[in-house]
């Protein structure tokens, strides 16, 4: 999506949000694009294929979350997409997402941990509802649904657990 605050693209792994050289009319757009400089959009993506290619092409439900990903991506409305989103996107991958996938691609069977607390679980499907409202499509918004029952199904879940369940 072009804007005057910003380009929001789709990537293979979310979106990427570049600035552009009309951006910063007001110090809160100014904020919001100095914290698009802080991404390191290379590390960001290729923990995710990592996760993708070590974690969920092996475990039976893997093909299943795969798959809704492109889906939902292809059919994502860019057009509804500013960049304050595409922030909160890059953080919640960031700070919940990427901690959460390098947790079970590291130790897939851990038996004595909870991977994802209610707060996390929250976190995660409020963040789901909210896109959730960007699409057209009710295909997509069923997946969504479909994704935040699985959520809500492994919180307060073991590593091992999500693995055999997911």
């Amino acid at each position: 999506m072009n804007s005057s605050n910003g380009t929001c693209t789709g990537t293979a792994f979310g979106w990427s949000c570049k600035t552009s050289a009309s951006c910063g009319k007001n110090m809160l757009q100014k904020k919001l694009v100095d914290a698009f400089v802080n991404y390191d959009y290379i590390t960001i993506d290729n923990k995710l294929i990592s996760f993708r290619d070590n974690y969920l092409k092996k475990i039976a439900g893997g093909q299943n979350v795969i798959q809704y990903y492109y889906q939902l991506s292809e059919n994502l409305p860019l057009d509804k997409i500013d960049l304050s989103f595409c922030k909160k996107t890059f953080d919640l991958i960031i700070n919940k997402i990427i901690p959460l996938c390098s947790k079970l691609e590291e130790n897939p069977n851990l038996e004595t941990n909870i991977l994802v607390d209610n707060a996390t679980k929250t976190e995660l499907i409020n963040y789901l509802k909210e896109i959730k409202e960007i699409y057209n499509d009710s295909n997509s918004k069923s997946k969504i649904d479909l994704l935040i029952i699985e959520i809500d199904s492994m919180s307060n879940k073991s590593n091992d657990y999500i693995t055999k369940n997911l």
